[in-house]
């Protein structure tokens, strides 16, 4: 996961078309975020829980206690087609390996469970 995606606790309404690249405000192009490049290599070196828990802790420091993003799950779902992206340019840079099929299956199967409970919450929604 790129540091950048820190900022993602906070969603913002994205914007499309044209004016896709402008600041709405400036009538300029926005500024990315400021971020330690070197975070990243750090937080790789962490066991997953442990990364986990100091993104978290990085998403309170920046926005506060209360949770700032769209549903858990369509916010997950949008991570794993973020991590397909990841995926395909690690191989466009590096090579295709073997691993690289491996994973993309570990998210496709992981996408599969999440969509599968995002509809079942959507069908008892609408029987309610």
């Amino acid at each position: 996961m790129s540091d950048t995606r820190a900022r993602r606790v906070s969603r913002r309404p994205r914007l499309k078309g044209r004016i896709a690249h402008r600041s709405p405000l400036l009538g300029q192009a926005p500024q990315p975020p400021r971020v330690d490049p070197g975070s990243a290599a750090r937080l790789v070196a962490l066991p997953l829980r442990a990364a986990a828990a100091a993104r978290w802790e990085l998403g309170r420091a920046l926005f506060g206690p209360d949770w700032h993003g769209g549903e858990p799950l369509h916010e997950l779902y949008e991570e794993l087609a973020d991590a397909f992206n990841y995926l395909a340019e690690d191989a466009r840079r590096y090579g295709e390996r073997a691993w690289h099929g491996a994973a993309r299956q570990a998210l496709g199967d992981l996408a599969g469970v999440v969509r599968r409970v995002v509809r079942a919450r959507e069908r008892r929604a609408r029987r309610r």
